[in-house]
């Protein structure tokens, strides 16, 4: 089963050199952004050199200290899931199997969630060591997204199966 699993997932680094290329792109075009806005700005206002000069400085400072904590910040915590306010959700995963897995069960966890807040009594919180735990074991049934998806695929393909044309 592990050479099946194996032969779906990307080969090479493509995927990341592609991603590579794209945020070396988007940062030229920040960079030149960051450098000739406030030339532009200047050219059309007519304010001094030094207040330009002030006003950048400031904006660098806090963006490099928002940059640094939120590196840290992120650092911490797993990226795979996002949710986006007013978006939904986003999973970044190296199959479409693995994709659907994370949003399956990300899904169960919300409903099982709402249900328990619905009793209305406290939440019986577990320890962050147990969660972490629970976290780190998990992991070891990482191949099982294929399965997963292969049997769900089979469901879809009896109850209907138009989605595949």
């Amino acid at each position: 089963m592990n050479d099946d699993v194996n032969s779906r997932r990307p080969k090479g680094m493509q995927g990341l050199f592609i991603i590579w290329i794209g945020q070396m792109i988007s940062g030229i075009a920040s960079s030149i952004t960051f450098f000739a806005l406030p030339l532009w700005i200047l050219n059309k206002t007519g304010t001094s050199g030094s207040a330009l000069a002030y006003w950048e400085s400031f904006f660098f400072t806090s963006y490099l200290v928002v940059v640094l904590f939120a590196g840290v910040f992120i650092d911490r915590y797993n990226r795979k899931t996002m949710m986006l306010g007013n978006h939904g959700v986003l999973v970044a995963a190296a199959s479409v199997a693995e994709a659907f897995d994370e949003l399956y069960y990300l899904e169960r966890a919300c409903q099982t969630l709402v249900l328990a807040y619905s009793t209305g009594k406290p939440l019986n919180i577990m320890s962050d060591k147990v969660a972490e735990r629970t976290a780190r074991d998990w992991d070891l049934y990482a191949d099982s997204a294929f399965v997963h998806f292969e049997e769900m695929k089979k469901v879809l393909d009896r109850k209907d199966p138009s989605y595949a044309e």
